[in-house]
């Protein structure tokens, strides 16, 4: 990942990932933007009302907002590079990142840099297991990852 800057504190990230990796595996505070520039992307996020995973595919030139407080979890099907910025759609500027890893998503990305076969990894979440993990602490202030 490479941060890019300008002089008024500005900024978006350029992301390069290889195929069959996973990224992210958290939430944050702010929308998410991401533009792909090449590539093609599976995406999870979790529908807080209905507990269940809502699977969307996106490709070079498209934009995708995750909206603010959304676990959500990229599958990276071919090399893919692109962007990624915060936003604050209360006042249209850009925020500060900060995230919490969701352990449900991150799981994905904790097992597939152990080396784990990626169809050995359980990906059964329920709204209860959700609750559950936010009660006991599993989801957890981002490392850096």
């Amino acid at each position: 990942m490479r941060v890019v800057e300008n002089d008024d504190g500005g900024y978006v990230n350029l992301v390069w990932t290889k195929k069959s990796f996973y990224r992210s595996g958290d939430i944050h505070q702010c929308s998410q933007v991401n533009s792909l520039v090449r590539g093609r992307v599976r995406l999870l996020r979790w529908n807080i009302e209905t507990g269940e995973d809502v699977v969307s595919y996106h490709s070079a030139w498209e934009t995708v907002v995750i909206e603010a407080h959304v676990p959500h979890l990229f599958y990276f099907e071919t090399d893919t590079l692109m962007t990624e910025a915060w936003r604050d759609d209360a006042t249209g500027k850009q925020c500060f990142f900060e995230s919490w890893h969701f352990a449900p998503y991150r799981k994905y990305v904790t097992e597939a840099l152990r080396g784990a076969p990626l169809d050995e990894i359980d990906n059964s979440t329920t709204a209860s297991q959700v609750e559950e993990a936010e009660q006991k602490g599993n989801i957890l202030e981002d490392d850096g990852d």
